[in-house]
Parts: structure tokens; sequence; C-alpha cells
């Protein structure tokens, strides 16, 4: 039986896929303290996996950013800020799967496909409000 991990250990895994990446995060202190909330609050529950996740958000909001400043920011280090908007976006991604009660983007839509097939009105079941309620 696995305990996981605590807010301390996942940034460290969090900065080993960033550095993977080519990347550095440039305020430590605050990731951890970022992590340590957003763990409080239920995040994080798929542990590396979520990181992974939020490493993959950070990287592509990161070269968002540095395309549309014209190269006016640090190539190699992610800000606190770029951190935050890619827990957002981890966070927005998250779907409840109401079978499990766990957080499985995957099983969602196996449960979409078992639950629409053979079904007359599958364009009413597929939209996102019935895909983020967990209805489908």
């Amino acid at each position: 039986d696995c305990k996981g991990y605590d807010s301390k250990e996942l940034v460290e895994i969090f900065k080993l896929q960033l550095e993977k990446k080519g990347y550095q995060i440039e305020n430590h202190e605050g990731v951890c303290e970022l992590f340590e909330k957003y763990m409080k609050k239920g995040i994080f529950k798929n542990f590396g996996g979520d990181t992974e996740r939020l490493a993959y958000y950070c990287d592509s909001e990161h070269s968002t950013r540095y395309m549309m400043a014209g190269g006016n920011l640090n190539m190699d280090k992610i800000p606190l800020d770029i951190i935050e908007e890619g827990v957002k976006t981890l966070v927005q991604n998250m779907v409840e799967d109401d079978n499990t009660g766990t957080v499985n983007p995957l099983a969602n839509m196996m449960n979409l496909f078992r639950n629409t097939n053979g079904n007359n009105n599958k364009n009413e079941n597929l939209n996102i409000e019935n895909l983020l309620k967990g209805k489908v």
C-alpha cells in the first residue's frame, strides 16, 4: 500500500520533470507553499501523474508567453505565476468519475463510449456539461 508523497516530495518530483524539459523553478519556496496549499484542497491526488501534467501545462504556458513577449522572458526558468496558471489548468481538466470517486479522464472517456453505445440520442449526451458533471 503506497502512502503517497508530501508536498515537498512532490515539488522535487515536479522539479525533476521540469528539468527533463530544460527548465528550472524560479521561486522554489513559493512553489513549495503553492503545492502545500493545493494538496490541502485535494489537488495532486494522482501525485507524480498530476505533476507531470502540471509540467506539461507550465511548458505550454511558458512557451506561449515567451513567444508573445518576443523573447523577453527567461527561457530556462518557470516563474511562480506560470505554475499557478498551470495549476488552474490542471484543476480545470480534472473530471470526477462518479463510478469510482476518483479523477480519471481516460475512465470518463471509456464511460462515454460505453454509455452512448446504442443510444439513439448520442448528441444529447456528448456535450461538455454532461461530461464535466459525470453524467455520460
